[in-house]
């Protein structure tokens, strides 16, 4: 996928000729949020500290501009007997190009919005931007996608330091883990659901 815009505040990467799902004739692919995601796009009020989902991270003091663009992909809960832990499995997660919106469906049933507000997945669900409602987390070869058009999408940490420059997938590695990828390299690898990284908003057209 290749062709990207920055006119409004989104950027569209379009399926090109060999792209999975491509079709002659009609015009697909990913729009991107150009910006990571903030706790402030998605709510003007203190985030819930009771939430099971909350990160000590999204507090306001630690950005000038909001809160801090970095979300847990389920809980911060360890213990495998809470209600809220962690690392539920969630059925039915796959990794293809044009799964994302599914797999976050998937994660909400397990982690719902009302009890569970500020996961990955929540975030990009509440997330509303050109009138569209629609977004979701990416799977993990939609997030390869971004990585591949980083330059022209614009927006992603890039050598903030290494551990500061993964972006969550919505893709479940184990029950324990999920696919993130590494915007400084490259590298897709399988980061514990209750560790908290960047986030970034995807939709299909």
């Amino acid at each position: 996928m290749t062709g990207c815009s920055r006119e409004t505040e989104e950027a569209a990467v379009v399926q090109q000729p060999g792209d999975p799902g491509y079709a002659a004739g009609e015009t697909h692919g990913l729009i991107a949020s150009k910006q990571d995601m903030l706790y402030s796009d998605v709510s003007s009020v203190d985030p819930d500290t009771r939430d099971p989902s909350y990160s000590d991270s999204m507090r306001r003091e630690d950005n000038e501009e909001g809160f801090v663009n970095v979300f847990r992909w389920s809980t911060s809960s360890e213990d495998p007997a809470s209600p809220h832990n962690a690392r539920k499995p969630v059925p039915g997660t796959l990794t293809a190009l044009g799964t994302g919106a599914v797999n976050s469906a998937a994660i909400l049933a397990v982690y719902p919005k009302g009890a569970y507000r500020y996961t990955a997945a929540a975030i990009c669900d509440s997330y509303q931007s050109e009138g569209y409602t629609d977004w979701y987390l990416p799977s993990k070869d939609e997030l390869n996608t971004l990585y591949e058009n980083r330059d022209a999408v614009g927006g992603f940490a890039v050598n903030v330091d290494y551990w500061s420059d993964f972006y969550w997938s919505s893709s479940e590695s184990s029950d324990g883990d999920a696919w993130s990828q590494n915007f400084f390299d490259g590298f897709q690898y399988s980061n514990f659901k209750d560790n908290s990284i960047r986030v970034r908003a995807v939709r299909t057209f």
